[in-house]
Order: C-alpha cells, then structure tokens, then sequence
C-alpha cells in the first residue's frame, strides 16, 4: 500500500513538472477573451518603423529588443513575444509583453527599475519576465483576470513594484546606454533608415545625419532643463487616418507616468503636409496658451518645402521660451 501511494505520489511529482514546463513563446500566449471586445491591432509603417512586423511575433534583433525594452538593459534579452491589442477609441490599447532573459539574476536587475502603475502588471516566471497593460476599459478586472490566468498557466508570480514617487531614481548607466543609442541610424542606404529623437522616429530620408542629431541634443535639453519629453515622428504612407492619430500619439507615451505629465508630441505627415501637436497633462496647461494653429500653419510650410528640420527646430525653440517664462525667467537662451 505503502509503494503505491508513493507511486501515485512520484507521478503527481513528475506529471506537475511537465505540465508547468515552459516553452516560448507557446507558454505565454495570452486568452484573448480577457480582452474582450478588443482586436490584435494592424501592422503599419509607423510600426514597421519600430521593428514591429507582425502582430502577434517574436523579436530576436537587437534594435527591435531595445525598442521594447524601455528601462532594460537588452543585451541581457534574448527574445520578446508580444500581442498588442485596441479597441478601435482614441486610448483604448492593450497588450502583452513576455521578455526573455539570459538568466534569471539579469532578469531580477531589471525589477527595481519599474514602477507601480494603475495600468499594468509585471510577472515573472523562471528568467521571463511578463508585462501586461490596459488602457482601454474594465482595467482593474482585466489586470487581474491577466495575473490569474499566468499564474495558472505558467505558475508566474506578480512582482511588487516600487512607488511611482521614487520614479526619479534611475540607474545612470541605463541612461547612458539609452543616450548612446538614440543616435543611433540604421545602414546607409537602406529605406527603411530612422533617427530616434526623444521617443520617437524621424525617417532618415526626410533629414540629414546633422540635423537628426541636433534634433535629438534639443529633445535632450528638454528632457533635462524643464523635464518634459519630447518625441518627434513622421507619419506619411502610414494606414493612420485622422480619427486615429491622437490614440497613436497615446500610443507613443504609453504607461510612463512623467511622460504624460510633460511631454511634446509632434507628428509630420510629409505626404499631405500637414502637422499635428500634442502635449502632456501638466505641460499643457503652459504650451496651449500659444497661437498653436498658427505655429502648425508654419511648420506646414516646412514641410511643403521639405526643410522639415528647420521647421521643427524653429517650433522647439518657441515651446522651450513659453515655458522658461512660465518658471519667471527671462527666456534670453534660445536654440540648442
């Protein structure tokens, strides 16, 4: 009697460890119906721009991980499965994202860098790390509908996240790499070549390397003078219509909290010549109060003439006076 309940016990023991064996990306592909309602969003060439070809995928190319990677130290993943969802409103995005690491010490280091937010949650399983976010409706049932069915699923435990008060204490030496890396162009030659300025994406074709970089030094003093981000983008050829630039503009800020207290958001669509501005929470209450109708009819003008840069630079310059005067200052330092 003895030898068979341990038996059944030593099958228990073996049948529980296969079932939680985890294979990627199969272990981690999420239940749709938690997200009911809500669509795997269409590949355009703004998301092309990002590395991102196909909706669900896996990444494997470096460029592609750093770009998922926000607050990660990529050369430690060696995959990323996502799944991205909307809703078809202007904030109603969802989605997964499964990182996988080199080893679970690296995946660990990674942790005290995230911050707690409404909108998402992280869970880690053996060296993969899980985010799940939602920004469309139902968040909090459907966040934790998503723990649960991980849990079940790959036995994932939610990790605890830090306060967003101590957001401010990021590791220098992520920054740095983050620094040296916006810069950074794609192959000569190749059509698909981008600058990354601030968190977002220029087509190279439509800049020179020069003016890439002095766009992405100004978006820098932003950043580090008035704590406001900025990201500048080129949307032309992209399936975007106009009721749905706002959402990717969303998009583009995602969950990071700071960001969407103070950011810049500009947009170009160089095919029709046209413009579009977006600030954040907090930034706003300042940069609205500037003629911006009139601002875009100039930068429009720019555009036409395909001397976007100076355009652009031009509408920094008057965005970084009004909010040096709004500190009380003189605003006597100006450009770059």
């Amino acid at each position: 009697m003895k030898k068979y309940i341990t038996l059944l016990l030593l099958l228990f023991i073996i049948t529980s460890a296969f079932a939680q064996k985890i294979t990627f990306p199969d272990s981690f592909k999420f239940d749709q119906s938690i997200f009911k309602g809500m669509k795997l969003i269409k590949i355009n060439d703004e998301l092309r721009k990002e590395h991102i070809f196909e909706n669900p995928a896996v990444i494997t190319d470096v460029t592609g991980i750093r770009r998922m990677a926000e607050r990660m130290e990529a050369k430690d993943i060696t995959k990323v499965y996502y799944e991205i969802y909307t809703d078809g409103e202007k904030r109603g995005d969802a989605g997964v994202m499964v990182f996988e690491f080199n080893s679970v010490n690296n995946m660990q280091k990674v942790i005290p860098d995230l911050w707690e937010q409404s909108n998402y949650v992280v869970l880690t399983a053996d060296h993969y790390l899980i985010q799940v976010w939602n920004d469309s409706r139902d968040t909090e049932n459907r966040l934790r509908k998503s723990v649960d069915y991980y849990k079940n699923k790959v036995n994932a435990k939610k990790v605890v996240l830090k306060p967003f008060e101590n957001s401010d204490q990021v590791d220098s030496t992520s920054v740095a790499i983050e620094q040296a890396a916006v810069v950074t162009v794609a192959a000569v030659g190749d059509p698909n070549a981008y600058y990354q300025i601030g968190f977002g994406s220029m087509a190279a074709k439509l800049m020179s390397e020069n003016e890439g970089r002095n766009l992405q030094n100004y978006a820098q003093k932003f950043e580090n003078n008035y704590q406001t981000e900025i990201a500048i983008g080129n949307i032309g050829n992209s399936d975007l219509t106009e009721e749905m630039i706002p959402g990717y503009a969303s998009h583009l800020v995602f969950n990071n909290k700071e960001r969407i207290n103070n950011n810049i958001v500009i947009l170009i669509d160089e095919v029709k010549n046209k413009s579009y501005i977006y600030f954040g929470q907090q930034n706003g209450k300042i940069l609205m109060k500037l003629p911006l109708e009139r601002l875009k009819k100039e930068l429009n003008a720019e555009i036409a003439r395909r001397k976007i840069y100076q355009g652009i630079n031009s509408l920094l310059e008057k965005f970084e006076i009004a909010l040096i005067e709004a500190s009380g200052q003189e605003a006597s330092v100006r450009g770059k």
